[in-house]
């Protein structure tokens, strides 16, 4: 009986570890090639006074709550694409006016060459971080990017002119009629 547990328990270890590598090698192969795309299901906000408020109000889009905001349905993007990067995020929270000029924009939306793209593995935890810096008229993003074995996605979005803002998401690959663009 305990040769028996200890050999189904073995064959099980094998087969999670097995496709915890596949789903790794997946992974690596994806962010090598810098064609992907996330799509985000969730913004998560700055807590601030403004937003605080809107929270207790039915302002909301169904199934948000607090400062968490279902993107579910909404159209929203990151993509890769050799060396370039764009998104179009919807932003909820406060934006902070400086210098320039406010063209009315709510979106995070940027699209280019980045500057200081950083990628690295994280080879004791099994995930990719991904950083850089993009802008757009006079708004400048940081933009940070977690990337796990199970195509899951955080990013997080910093900006000179609004608070900080960050999504969670899914990682896929962008299919050829999408690259040749």
């Amino acid at each position: 009986m305990k040769k028996t547990l200890l050999y189904v328990a073995t064959l099980i270890f094998i087969g999670f570890t097995l496709n915890a590598q596949k789903d790794h090698k997946a992974l690596d192969k994806l962010v090598d090639s810098k064609m992907f795309r996330i799509e985000s299901d969730w913004a998560r906000a700055q807590a601030t006074t403004g937003t605080n408020a809107i929270a207790g109000t039915n302002l909301q889009a169904a199934g948000s709550a607090g400062n968490s905001y279902n993107l579910i349905g909404n159209f929203n993007y990151f993509e890769m694409k050799a060396d370039s990067v764009m998104a179009y995020l919807p932003y909820y929270g406060e934006r902070q006016f400086g210098n320039g000029h406010y063209s009315g924009d709510t979106a995070i939306e940027f699209k280019g060459i980045p500057r200081e793209l950083v990628v690295e593995k994280n080879e004791k935890k099994g995930y990719y971080h991904i950083s850089f810096l993009a802008d757009k008229d006079t708004e400048t993003f940081q933009v940070n990017i977690k990337l796990y074995p199970s195509m899951k996605s955080h990013m997080t979005v910093n900006s000179n002119q609004r608070f900080v803002i960050s999504y969670e998401g899914k990682l896929m690959a962008l299919k050829v009629k999408e690259q040749s663009k």
